[in-house]
């Protein structure tokens, strides 16, 4: 669907249905795989394959790498806002929180991105928007109005960490918009890959495996 164009077509909705068939499922597999594995090991996990994955694509669209450190900030810019932050923190959350509610609050990810877009100058916040961002929220907030209090439980925790990933999404939707407008879609999505496998390993180590124990034993509920 181009940009100008605001009939959905039978190919929009086949493409969405699959992308939330992938997305959501995201969600499922990291509430199993983090009682085996520590979440930042599971996450680097995730970057690392998809980058393996990709990395042909890039020979066959002809797209040659970055050459030097002004051609990679870009993609570490965007592969620390897009994968590396909120993957950690919705993995590090769902040891908290059900695999339902995490997902949930990731749709709180484009009320984010409307606020942090018109902080930054890049959109007006007309009165609909702001309307729609106050609803969105009410809404996270009454699907699960008492666990935003119950820190001893650990799933206001968990739900900080999920609302702290999809704000850091709508930070990487600013940070694509002003320096990744002229990318290929190819591009971007297999150097953000490549890049958060290298930042990755360089998260504190406390992060990884005593906290997954730890948050193992407080955890409620299924995956």
């Amino acid at each position: 669907m181009s940009s100008g164009d605001t009939e959905i077509h039978a190919r929009d909705w086949s493409l969405l249905g699959l992308l939330s068939v992938l997305w959501g499922g995201s969600f499922f597999l990291n509430g199993v795989a983090v009682h085996q594995l520590p979440p930042l090991t599971l996450v680097l996990l995730r970057v690392a394959f998809a980058a393996v994955l990709l990395l042909p694509l890039l020979r066959l669209y002809r797209i040659d790498f970055p050459t030097g450190l002004s051609g990679w900030k870009p993609f570490f810019a965007i592969g620390l806002l897009n994968n590396v932050l909120p993957f950690s923190l919705i993995v590090m959350g769902q040891t908290w929180i059900s695999s339902g509610l995490a997902s949930i609050l990731n749709a709180t990810t484009p009320l984010f991105t409307v606020v942090v877009m018109a902080l930054a100058g890049e959109q007006r916040l007309h009165g609909r928007r702001i309307s729609g961002v106050l609803a969105g929220l009410i809404g996270v907030m009454i699907l699960h109005g008492e666990g935003f209090a119950s820190f001893e439980t650990g799933q206001g925790i968990g739900i900080l960490l999920c609302l702290a990933a999809a704000f850091s999404y709508g930070q990487a939707a600013l940070v694509a918009r002003r320096l990744l407008s002229n990318s290929p879609a190819v591009a971007t999505a297999t150097f953000q890959l490549i890049a958060s496998t290298v930042m990755m390993p360089l998260l504190p180590a406390w992060w990884t495996g005593r906290g997954n124990c730890r948050c193992r034993m407080r955890r409620r509920g299924s995956p």
